[in-house]
Order: C-alpha cells, then structure tokens, then sequence
C-alpha cells in the first residue's frame, strides 16, 4: 500500500512540476502541449524513467560522478529528460509534444526535478 500511494505520489508532483516549469520557469525553452492530458502523461512516463532507468544510469555514471565531486548527476538528469522527449515524441499520442531546447534547460529542470524526487524517496 505505501508503495502505490509513493508511486502516485511521485506522479501528481512530476505532473504538478512538469506544470510549474513549463508555465513559469521556462517558457520559451520548455514546451509541453496537451493540456492537463500532456503534463499528466509526461509526469508518469517520466516517472516510469527514473524508476528503471535512472539506477542503471547512477551505476554506469559512478566514476564521473566521483572525478566530478556529483556533478556528473546533473548530466544524468538532463539526459533523463532528453530520453523523456524522445520518447513522448515517439509515441506520438494526439495533441501531445514535450520539446526542450538548449542544455542549460535540461539541466536546470533535471536539477529542480531531482530535487523534487529526492523529497519522497526513503
């Protein structure tokens, strides 16, 4: 039971993150069209992504992360987000697009939401 509230727990922030950042933070450099519909289905695919995919990257990315002092974290995270963007692109559901533009995006968004994320995990 706390596993599933933790997993919708970990949605409705994405989706209300996905929100804030594209609404507020950056609105020229982060888009995601859709509505309600778009933000909703990105905050639960990127979800799905930092619960499969993101441990092997943090195993994979151990040595830069020590040589860098865990900066090399905010690449994984960025890179998280460009995985994001291609896969919503790729699905290609009706009336949906997630389209970032420039690195410096990337990693601020990767950043904030890691940040984020970090709040609900034990």
């Amino acid at each position: 039971m706390q596993l599933i509230f933790k997993i919708t727990l970990a949605i409705v922030m994405n989706t209300g993150l996905f929100w804030i950042i594209d609404q507020y933070i950056f609105q020229e450099t982060f888009l995601i069209t859709g509505g309600i519909y778009g933000y909703l289905v990105s905050g639960m695919v990127f979800s799905l992504i930092n619960t499969l995919i993101k441990p092997m990257l943090t195993i994979i990315t151990t040595p830069f992360r020590i040589i860098t002092l865990g900066l090399a974290s905010l690449a994984v995270n960025g890179f998280i987000l460009f995985i994001l963007q291609i896969i919503l692109n790729a699905l290609k559901l009706e009336n949906i697009t997630f389209l970032i533009t420039g690195l410096l995006t990337y990693l601020i968004a990767g950043l904030i939401l890691a940040l984020a994320n970090s709040l609900i995990k034990p």
